[in-house]
């Protein structure tokens, strides 16, 4: 494998040094923005799949990364810096930002984006959830949940959940069978949605060995076409 670090340049804003830097200088900080915009662009499109147009050749700085940037295998890492200081506050806030922009679009994000868990079930999907639960059981229940969907349900206390249930004439263990029940689709769900991004990343991983088992074989044949080669003669070997 091989491991490329890159440290990039700071993003700066030209108004922050317009009374202090030179005209060459601002021409320079120009130019490490765009650089920094043209890399993110070209992991977002990676990243989103955009395989057919990903815009290396926009800046120098993309065209070189390129290699580092392509292959189902490749893993990237940015590390951004920030300073505590009330005087840079800006500047880390922009820093942040530019992090948190790079986080949205990581692979592991866009597989996650990919899966509809419990979370995403919109009120009525959880209301029917509760209404089949134990043959019907709680169907009773269901009305209670009118305010939630799945992403509050999965926050929601279970005390809250009881309070709910108990008004309408229920019991304290119907009301835990309910939380009880929606929990663990959850963990079960979110443990599918693992298990299948990690055969994903696996699946990758044996492409790029099998990848580089061709190469070896290849280039050992070559080295052997080579060592027996007699002048005059044409060989011709398939890639």
């Amino acid at each position: 494998g091989r491991l490329r670090v890159v440290d990039l340049a700071g993003s700066e804003r030209v108004e922050d040094g317009v009374y202090h830097h030179t005209a060459d200088r601002l021409q320079e900080m120009k130019a490490i923005n765009y650089s920094l915009g043209c890399l993110q662009e070209c992991v977002r499109a990676k990243v989103a799949g955009k395989t057919e147009f990903v815009p290396y050749r926009r800046c120098k700085l993309t065209l070189l990364l390129r290699d580092a940037l392509e292959g189902e295998d490749v893993q990237l890492l940015a590390v951004c810096h920030v300073c505590p200081t009330r005087r840079h506050l800006a500047a880390s806030t922009r820093t942040l930002e530019f992090a948190a922009s790079m986080c949205s679009v990581s692979r592991a994000t866009k597989e996650r984006g990919g899966f509809r868990g419990v979370d995403k079930w919109t009120t009525k999907e959880l209301q029917k959830f509760i209404a089949g639960l134990d043959d019907g059981k709680l169907a009773y229940a269901a009305p209670l949940f009118g305010n939630l969907n799945g992403k509050k349900m999965a926050i929601e206390w279970t005390g809250h959940v009881e309070q709910r249930v108990v008004a309408a004439g229920g019991t304290r263990e119907d009301a835990l069978r309910i939380f009880d029940a929606f929990h663990d689709r959850r963990r079960a769900e979110t443990k599918k949605a693992t298990k299948k991004a990690s055969a994903t990343r696996a699946k990758a991983a044996g492409a790029s060995e099998a990848d580089k088992s061709r190469q070896e074989f290849r280039a050992s044949m070559k080295a052997k076409f080579a060592a027996s080669f007699v002048p005059g003669e044409v060989v011709v070997i398939a890639g």
